[in-house]
C-alpha cells in the first residue's frame, strides 16, 4: 500500500516538474521571439549598409540642397514658398534615416534647375528622367516613379489621340523637359513651342497659343482639375514607341556619386508599409461617384442609330470575367460594364464566345463593337482601337510549392513555361525573353493543371487569373511564386471603323474615373504571393538569439520611440492643419463649400475668366416653400432634406464645378468656362434631380433656379446681382423652374 502511495507521489512529483520545465522554456521561447520582432523592427528602422567611403562623405557633407519642381503636382510642387509634394516626403524621409538635412531651392523653374545642377551649384533634383544627355552632368538613382506621358488638347477636336496628327501644328512643352528632344527628333513635323513651367503650357493652349500641350499625363490632368481649365483635357499618349510611361529618380550632381549610392540604399530600406503610406496620401484618391457622360447631339444621334453594343468578352478568364454555371456573364468587367451601362442611352448586350480566339475571331470579322478587357498589340490595332487603360495587372509566374522563390528572371531561363494562346502576355513575354522555352495553352486552367503535373515548370499570367484558376481547380501545390518586370495595361476595345465610339467609350472610362478599375480588381480578386527566404535575416536572426539582440533593442529603443514621437505629432499637426482648412471652408451639415469660400472662389474665377477671356456662368438655387418643411415636420427633417439635395447637386454637377450652400436653403453653382446656354441646360437637370427625390415623409421638394453669365466690363457681384434677379422672377412665375437672365 504504501509503495503505491509513493509511486503515485513521485509520478506528481515528476508531472509537476515536467510541467514547471515545459513552462520555462515556453517563456524564454516567447521572450526570445519578442526580442528577436523588436530587433527587426529597429534593425529595419535604423540600419543601412552604408560603405565607410559613404558614411564619412555624409559627415562631411551633411547639408544639401536639392531643386524642387514648382508646379509637377502632386509629386513636386511648391506651395507659399515650400516644397511639397510625393517626393519631397519622400526626399524628406530618406534624409531623416541618412541623417542628412536637405534644403529646397524653390523659386526656379525646371531649366533653371537643371542648369544648376550642371554647374555643381546645387546637389540633387528630385524626380529625374535618366537620359544619355543628362548622364554627362549627374548620377541617377533608381527610378521611384513610373508615369504616362500625356497630350493635353482642347475639347471637342477631333484630334488629339497620336502626336502623328500633331504634324505642323503647335505644341507646348516645359523648357528643359526631355519631351523636347525627343519630339525634335521622332516627330520633325511637329513645332515645339517651350514654356517655363506645366500651367503656363496649359494656359498658352486655353488661350488659342498653341494646339497642344505635351508633359506628364497625371500632372497636366491635375493642373486642368484643380485650375478649372474645363475647356481642356489630357489623356496617356497613343500609338507612340518613345512617348510612353516615364521613369523618374533622383538626378544627383556628378561629382557626388556616393550620395546617389547613399540615397539609393536608404530607399532600398523602406518597408512597403511606410512607401504605401506615402503613396495613399499623394497618389491614391478615394473612389468618388462616377460623373455623369455627357453626350453631344452627334454622339447621341450615333449611339441611336447603332441601337445597341455588342459586347464580346473571354469566357475563361475569372475572375476578371467568364461565364457562371447557368452561362451568364460574370467577373470584374461584368460589374464595370454594369456602370458604364448607366452613362449610355442604348443597351450593351453580351455576344456569347466559345473561346478568346473566338472572340477575336468574331471582333476581327466586325461582329462585335466592343472587347471588354483587352491589352493593345501590333496585331489587334489593324481591327480595334483602344480607350485608356482602365486596369494595369502585374505579370507574375506560377510554379509547384516546392520550388523556390522567384526573384529574378535569369532563375527561370532554360525552364519550361506555360503562357495562354493570344494572350497579349504571351506576346510581350517572347519579345522580352525570347530564351526562355514558351509552351502556350488554350485555357488559364489548363496551364496551372500542367503545373500541378509536373509538365511544365510555370505558368506566365496575372495574379487574377491564375489565382483564380489555383483556387477554383483546388490545387493547393500550386503556387505564385514571383513577379516579373512586365505589367498588362488593360483598356476597352472598340471596332476599327467607328472612331465617334471609341471617343464615347473613352471619355465614359474617364467619367467613372482611374479609381473604379483597382476598386472592383480589390473585390474581385484575393490570392497571396508566396515569400522567398532571406537567409541574410535567419543567421542574423541566429546571432541576435545568443545575445546581442538585447544590446541592439536596448541601445535603439529609445532613438526609434522618440522618431515614432516626432513622426506621430507631426502627422497630428498635419491632420489638425487639414481639419481647421476644411472646416474653414466647408458647411458643417451639407459638407459643400460655404458661402466664404463661394466667394473667394468666385473672385478668383471672375479675374482668371477677364484675363483669358472665357465664359464664366453662375447658379443660384432656393429650395420652395423650405419655411413648410420645417414647420410641418421639424428642423431634423429639414436638415435631411437640405443634406439630401446638397448630395443631388454634387452627384450631378461635373468635376470643374464648384458647389457650395450660400445660406440657410439657398446653393451656388459656379460653373467656368461655361456659357449661358450650356449652364442653364445643367440647371434643369439639377432641377428635375431635385424634384425626383424621395425625401419620405416630406413629398414634392422642388427648386427655383436663377443663372447668369458674366459680361464685357462686370464687376465682382454684377453677375451675382443677375442670377439673384432670375431666382426671384422663377419664383415669380410659380416656382419650380429655371430663368436665365435673358428670360
Amino acid at each position: 500500500m504504501s509503495l503505491a502511495l509513493c509511486k503515485n507521489k513521485n509520478s506528481g512529483c515528476s508531472v509537476d516538474r515536467l510541467w514547471r520545465v515545459s513552462r520555462l522554456l515556453s517563456w524564454c521561447l516567447l521572450v526570445w521571439w519578442v526580442l528577436l520582432q523588436l530587433s527587426s523592427l529597429v534593425w529595419a528602422e535604423t540600419s543601412i549598409p552604408l560603405t565607410p567611403e559613404e558614411r564619412l562623405f555624409l559627415k562631411q557633407y551633411s547639408h544639401f540642397v536639392a531643386h524642387a519642381e514648382r508646379d509637377y503636382h502632386p509629386f513636386v510642387f511648391v506651395e507659399k514658398g515650400r516644397a511639397r509634394g510625393y517626393a519631397v516626403d519622400l526626399t524628406n524621409l530618406l534624409a531623416e534615416r541618412l541623417g542628412i538635412g536637405v534644403e529646397y531651392v524653390t523659386d526656379e523653374t525646371w531649366d533653371e534647375g537643371v542648369d544648376r545642377l550642371k554647374k555643381r551649384q546645387i546637389d540633387l533634383v528630385l524626380a529625374m528622367v535618366n537620359t544619355p544627355e543628362r548622364r554627362r552632368f549627374a548620377h541617377f538613382t533608381e527610378p521611384f516613379l513610373t508615369t504616362y506621358t500625356g497630350l493635353a488638347t482642347r475639347k471637342g477636336e477631333s484630334q488629339g489621340r497620336e502626336l502623328d496628327e500633331f504634324a505642323g501644328r503647335r505644341v507646348a512643352v516645359v523648357e528643359g523637359y526631355w519631351h523636347y528632344a525627343l519630339l525634335k527628333e521622332h516627330y520633325p513635323k511637329v513645332v515645339p513651342v517651350v514654356y517655363h513651367d506645366n500651367l503656363a503650357c496649359l494656359e498658352a493652349l486655353s488661350a488659342g497659343e498653341v494646339d497642344a500641350a505635351l508633359s506628364s499625363n497625371p500632372v497636366l490632368t491635375y493642373l486642368i482639375r484643380s485650375h478649372y481649365m474645363l475647356g481642356l483635357e489630357s489623356r496617356p499618349i497613343l500609338g507612340s514607341e518613345f512617348f510612353r510611361s516615364t521613369r523618374e529618380g533622383y538626378g544627383v550632381r556628378i561629382d557626388f556619386p556616393l550620395l546617389a549610392s547613399a540615397l539609393q540604399k536608404a530607399y532600398d530600406s523602406l518597408s512597403e508599409s511606410e512607401l504605401n503610406a506615402l503613396r495613399h496620401r499623394w497618389l491614391i484618391n478615394p473612389v468618388a461617384e462616377a460623373a455623369s457622360l455627357v453626350l453631344t447631339e452627334e454622339e447621341t444621334a450615333h449611339l441611336k442609330q447603332l441601337k445597341e453594343l455588342r459586347l464580346c468578352i473571354d469566357p475563361a478568364w475569372m475572375p476578371l470575367e467568364g461565364l457562371d454555371s447557368q452561362g451568364h456573364y460574370t467577373g470584374l468587367t461584368a460589374d464595370y460594364y454594369e456602370l458604364l451601362q448607366r452613362q449610355l442611352p442604348i443597351p450593351i448586350r453580351f455576344v456569347p464566345t466559345k473561346s478568346w480566339l473566338d472572340t477575336l475571331d468574331k471582333a476581327r470579322c466586325g461582329e462585335c463593337d466592343l472587347l471588354s478587357l483587352v491589352s493593345k498589340t501590333e496585331d489587334r490595332s489593324k481591327f480595334l482601337n483602344f480607350t485608356r487603360p482602365y486596369l494595369n495587372l502585374p505579370i507574375v509566374v506560377a510554379t509547384r510549392d516546392e520550388e523556390i522563390f522567384i526573384e529574378d528572371v535569369q532563375q527561370i531561363v532554360g525552364r519550361r513555361l506555360g503562357s495562354t494562346k493570344g494572350y497579349a502576355i504571351t506576346e510581350q513575354f517572347r519579345r522580352q525573353y525570347p530564351s526562355i522555352d514558351l509552351v502556350e495553352v488554350d485555357t488559364v486552367t489548363e496551364g496551372i493543371r500542367l503545373v500541378a503535373q509536373g509538365k511544365i515548370y510555370g505558368f506566365v499570367g496575372t495574379v487574377a487569373a491564375i489565382g483564380g484558376a489555383i483556387r477554383d481547380q483546388g490545387l493547393d501545390r500550386v503556387k505564385i511564386s514571383g513577379q516579373l518586370d512586365l505589367t498588362l495595361p488593360l483598356a476597352i476595345g472598340v471596332r476599327k471603323d467607328d472612331l465617334l465610339l471609341r471617343d464615347i467609350m473613352d471619355r465614359a472610362v474617364a467619367a467613372l474615373g482611374p479609381a473604379e478599375g483597382q476598386r472592383l480588381y480589390n473585390k474581385w480578386v484575393t490570392v497571396s504571393y508566396r515569400q522567398g527566404v532571406n537567409l541574410e535575416l535567419v543567421v542574423w536572426g541566429g546571432l541576435i538569439a545568443t545575445g546581442l539582440i538585447l544590446l541592439i533593442v536596448l541601445r535603439n529603443r529609445k532613438l526609434a520611440q522618440l522618431n515614432r514621437e516626432i513622426l506621430d505629432a507631426k502627422s497630428q499637426l498635419e491632420e489638425k492643419n487639414r481639419i481647421l482648412e476644411r472646416l474653414s471652408t466647408t458647411d458643417q451639415l451639407t459638407g459643400l463649400y460655404n458661402r466664404l469660400k463661394l466667394e473667394e472662389s468666385f473672385l478668383y474665377e471672375w479675374k482668371r475668366e477677364r484675363r483669358y477671356e472665357q465664359p464664366l456662368s453662375l447658379i443660384l438655387l432656393d429650395l420652395d416653400h423650405f419655411k413648410d418643411v420645417n414647420d410641418r415636420y421639424g428642423h431634423q427633417q429639414g436638415d435631411r432634406v437640405l443634406v439630401a439635395v446638397a448630395e443631388a447637386l454634387k452627384l450631378r454637377a461635373r468635376q470643374t464645378d464648384l458647389v457650395g450652400r450660400w445660406g440657410g436653403e439657398e446653393f451656388m453653382i459656379i460653373c467656368p468656362g461655361t456659357s449661358l446656354y450650356e449652364t442653364r441646360i445643367l440647371a434643369e437637370a439639377l432641377r428635375v434631380a431635385i424634384s425626383q427625390l424621395d425625401l419620405h415623409p416630406v413629398s414634392g421638394q422642388t427648386a427655383s433656379f436663377g443663372v447668369a453669365t458674366l459680361h464685357p466690363g462686370d464687376s465682382e457681384g454684377d453677375t451675382f446681382r443677375r442670377a439673384d434677379k432670375a431666382l426671384y422672377r422663377a419664383k415669380d412665375l410659380g416656382r419650380n423652374r429655371v430663368v436665365a437672365e435673358n428670360e
